[in-house]
């Protein structure tokens, strides 16, 4: 099992503990958004999005791609269109990268 969680910085170490307790490997990528929404209120951008991803020992892992798709920090845009109508809507290519590191192909 792989498995990629979209979450905020208060959830992480809820997710550790449980990776931990299980045996499992994690480790903690980050989407960097390249056009935030620009926000006030004494805040810093919302320019990140983590991820945790965790997985079982033997759980299939794909090393033969590019070097590009190894990176912990990826970063995209948002995105302008959103087809879906869905307020977390994330690219495709993001999720595209996440499926072919964790799965044969």
């Amino acid at each position: 099992m792989n498995m990629y969680i979209f979450t905020n910085k208060h959830l992480l170490k809820t997710y550790i503990e449980f990776a931990e307790k299980n045996g499992y490997s994690w480790d903690i990528l980050l989407w960097k958004k390249t056009n935030p929404i620009p926000l006030s209120n004494n805040h810093y951008f919302l320019d990140k999005e983590y991820i945790f991803f965790m997985r079982e020992k033997g759980a299939f892992f794909n090393s033969s791609l590019s070097m590009d798709n190894y990176f912990t920090i990826q970063e995209t845009s948002i995105g302008s269109n959103n087809d879906y109508d869905h307020p977390t809507q994330k690219p495709i290519q993001l999720i595209l990268n996440k499926i072919l590191v964790s799965s044969k192909r």
